[in-house]
């Protein structure tokens, strides 16, 4: 399925062409307005603001001995529990609005929300949840809004790891009873589809990618570790999260707790 998938995306110069009048319809202010604010709500739900927290981190790292230090954690200390602070950190520097660029033609101030992370078209097709297991805000599941720079309250639940532990099957290799959290990335299929077609999944996957590689640089910058996790249900876990698994599914799951003494 892989390899079939690989041949039917690839690009000859008859398909590039097609493809290409069908991205050029998008180059119109119209709809770069439309399509290039992708965020996803949640209305009524709780919203906790990060605000407040993003002046309060003063990060001074050397990139390259960032670089140098990142490995893969898979057992964290058991009696950390993750912050707020450290939560904005991880959200905001990884797929966080960190550049507002005005949309050109159009009359009205309408601007794009830049991100750390490259994408295609500048379509940002994910979505960031977290199950939070040991932290200072309640255990259970969130959602984080870039827009807003905050977090959506989707379910508290004490028995948060008992839910997703059958689910996310890490033993004996990463050791999620002592995890803080569990970052689960999520892809809005249809945001980036629509433009760029089958080959758009390519793109998905890279923006994905991109994404993982920031949380665990920003996670060794705060002392966290993190490893990815490829072994999960698909369909129970986006059953939890509430999400239908065809137009959004799950694309990556990264453990996240205190790197031990």
């Amino acid at each position: 399925v892989a390899l079939l998938f690989q041949e039917n995306v690839k690009f000859n110069r008859y398909s590039q062409r097609k493809t290409g009048e069908k991205i050029g319809a998008f180059s119109s202010p119209f709809y770069t307005k439309r399509s290039a604010q992708p965020f996803k709500t949640y209305p009524g739900k709780e919203r906790i603001s990060l605000d407040d927290y993003a002046m309060a981190m003063h990060l001074e790292q050397d990139f390259f001995d960032l670089v140098n230090r990142r490995r893969s954690i898979r057992q964290y200390d058991p009696n950390y529990k993750i912050s707020l602070n450290e939560i904005y950190a991880l959200m905001h520097y990884s797929y966080g609005i960190t550049h507002q660029e005005k949309i050109l033609g159009l009359d009205v101030e309408e601007h794009l929300g830049l991100r750390a992370v490259p994408s295609a078209g500048g379509l940002y097709p994910l979505e960031m949840y977290m199950f939070l297991l040991q932290s200072h805000p309640d255990q259970g599941l969130y959602h984080y809004l870039p827009h807003e720079n905050s977090l959506e309250v989707l379910g508290k639940n004490e028995q948060i790891k008992e839910v997703i532990r059958p689910h996310i099957l890490t033993a004996p290799y990463i050791d999620i009873d002592t995890a803080a959290m569990v970052c689960v990335i999520t892809s809005v299929n249809e945001r980036n589809m629509i433009k760029y077609g089958d080959r758009g999944y390519k793109f998905i996957l890279n923006e994905v990618g991109f994404v993982a590689n920031q949380i665990s640089l920003v996670g060794e910058a705060l002392g966290l570790g993190t490893c990815m996790a490829g072994s999960y249900v698909d369909d129970r876990v986006n059953e939890i999260i509430g999400i239908d698994g065809v137009y959004e599914t799950i694309q990556n799951v990264i453990i996240i707790g205190k790197q031990p003494a």
